[in-house]
């Protein structure tokens, strides 16, 4: 585990950062970088690193609600502690599915192994009409596809025929370009050298709607064009 990832509430992430801040937390890289970084800070505490987001996935990347996860949201119990929230099963899978596509499909085998995880022992139990619902209303289904093929072929992930065929792409055509790029048996992206380009390579493809993979374009170019350093990256 690199960090504790908390999804901000709608109107809620504002003043929640004062509130970590007042409770001990830190800035990673400095005060500057909470003005920086549009979706998620990043803070630390006694070795503890907590990014709060405000919403799941970069832009373009997954085109759900954060109220309508809210909306969603069960509340899990804990050995010790209070109880607290956290997203649905199927909200999850379809958020790990496109995490694994937001870094390239060059994953950690224990990415995979939450895959795998959550697809047979989800409580309550996945409900796969659901995950292919959500998926294609998030305009991430061939992510979702995509990832739960790589957790089924390395670690055997239980995944219904019929939810892999609804979420599975009309044309193999962009299987074919991931099959290209990707090697995920070594859990390695070493097809194509630079992260950047990496990441735009197989970003594109793997969002369904056109207007996203716009948005996605748009992002990479401002990333580049700016002339101030980037935020460290953070393991998520």
């Amino acid at each position: 585990m690199d960090d504790v990832d908390l999804l901000a509430a709608p109107g809620s992430w504002l003043p929640a950062v004062p509130a970590l801040l007042a409770a001990g937390f830190t800035p990673r890289g400095g005060a500057r970088m909470l003005a920086r970084d549009e979706r998620v800070a990043s803070l630390f505490r006694n070795g503890v690193v907590l990014e709060l987001h405000r919403r799941l996935a970069r832009r373009g990347r997954l085109a759900v609600p954060t109220a309508a996860l809210f909306a969603r949201a069960v509340t899990l119990a804990q050995p010790a502690g209070a109880p607290y929230r956290a997203l649905a099963p199927e909200d999850a899978l379809v958020h790990l599915s496109v995490h694994l596509a937001e870094h390239a499909f060059d994953v950690r085998l224990r990415w995979v192994a939450d895959l795998a995880w959550l697809a047979a022992r989800a409580a309550p139990p996945l409900d796969w009409d659901a995950v292919t619902a959500r998926a294609r209303a998030a305009g991430a289904a061939f992510a979702v596809h995509r990832a739960l093929g790589v957790a089924a072929d390395l670690l055997g992930a239980a995944v219904p025929p019929a939810a892999a065929r609804a979420l599975a792409p009309r044309s193999a055509l962009r299987d074919a370009w991931y099959d290209l790029l990707v090697d995920h048996r070594s859990l390695r992206f070493a097809r194509v050298h630079g992260a950047r380009l990496g990441d735009l390579l197989l970003a594109l493809p793997s969002v369904d709607h056109p207007l996203d993979a716009v948005r996605m374009l748009a992002a990479f170019a401002a990333r580049r064009l700016s002339s101030s350093p980037r935020t460290p990256r953070v393991l998520e």
